[in-house]
């Protein structure tokens, strides 16, 4: 029956009009319903928890197509275009700060923020009973130059008086966005958070980044991390090209000459009167043929022809 009402559930209609419930909305009801029975079980209220079942999936898996880089350069467009200076603070804390929105910013005061040590203190209510609840986050230039505006005019010692008792900044930030003439972005304020974090990991990696947003490196991979898809692949093969014509590709190397018997042959007798390399006579005493190199356990055709496997 448990199973009949999951296959039940992927044809009730979803939250989107002429649309069904999605595979993630099912699972996540389907674990739901495992919790209840987990605890009904623990109190002998049931025999058996049906929802524990190799076909039905419980846990809710992060989807692709939901995934945005949100580009810098456009948020700070938005910044800029913002008349309000708590709704340009709010995409620079989302964006440039990876903040949580809201639940983050209900509680940062004034005296969370040290502008002269680069740092803001945040507190994460979603962690309140987790050692990371509190976390250091680094004041970027955007948000820095947002926090300095509105502490000009700062009535309140909470950083977003009015912000913070908004009960949906999900849907703020799409009206803002359609009044500015930009389009909407899928999941626009979780995307704020992930892109900052995929800036952090990609230039400072994932322990300060995972350190900075508050999650762990698990999380980060599964859910935060953006991958800028064609725009960054062009960069990274047209960066590659540039370097390559100056010479200086990354990881460039010289080019190992092919070895030969002969060669190694030559070497050792070079190599006899030079007292500061008795490692390299040492491995050569053992290589007078390509016989002997078959006898220590390896063909002559893989080491005698192959520079790479030398080095």
């Amino acid at each position: 029956m448990a199973v009949e009402f999951k296959d039940f559930l992927h044809g009730c209609p979803g939250k989107k009009k002429q649309e069904l419930m999605s595979v993630a909305t099912v699972n996540k009801m389907c674990g739901v319903l495992a919790q209840i029975y987990a605890h009904a079980l623990e109190h002998g209220l049931v025999s058996k928890n049906p929802f524990i079942n190799s076909m039905i999936k419980r846990s809710v898996a992060s989807n692709p197509n939901n995934h945005v880089y949100v580009d810098p350069d456009m948020v700070r467009d938005i910044i800029s275009a913002c008349p309000d200076e708590e709704d340009a603070l709010m995409f620079a804390l989302g964006r440039f700060a990876g903040l949580r929105l809201s639940s983050e910013i209900k509680e940062l005061c004034w005296s969370d923020v040290d502008l002269d040590a680069g740092v803001m203190r945040i507190r994460a209510p979603k962690l309140r009973n987790h050692p990371t609840s509190i976390r250091d986050v680094p004041i970027m230039p955007e948000v820095e130059a947002a926090l300095l505006r509105a502490k000009g005019t700062a009535t309140s010692e909470y950083v977003m008086p009015r912000l913070r008792k908004h009960r949906n900044l999900g849907t703020r930030v799409v009206r803002l966005l359609e009044s500015l003439g930009i389009p909407k972005w899928k999941k626009p304020v979780q995307n704020l958070r992930a892109s900052a974090e995929t800036d952090w990991m990609n230039r400072y990696g994932i322990e300060d980044a995972t350190a900075w947003c508050g999650n762990s490196q698990r999380v980060a991979i599964a859910h935060y991390h953006r991958i800028r898809k064609g725009s960054c692949a062009s960069e990274a093969a047209l960066e590659a090209r540039r370097q390559a014509k100056t010479g200086a590709a990354i990881g460039a190397t010289e080019p190992v000459p092919s070895v030969t018997h002969s060669t190694v042959v030559t070497r050792r007798r070079q190599s006899a009167s030079n007292a500061e390399a008795p490692d390299w006579q040492e491995i050569e005493t053992t290589l007078e043929s390509s016989g002997e190199l078959q006898e220590i356990g390896a063909g002559s055709s893989d080491l005698l022809g192959s520079g790479p496997y030398w080095t």
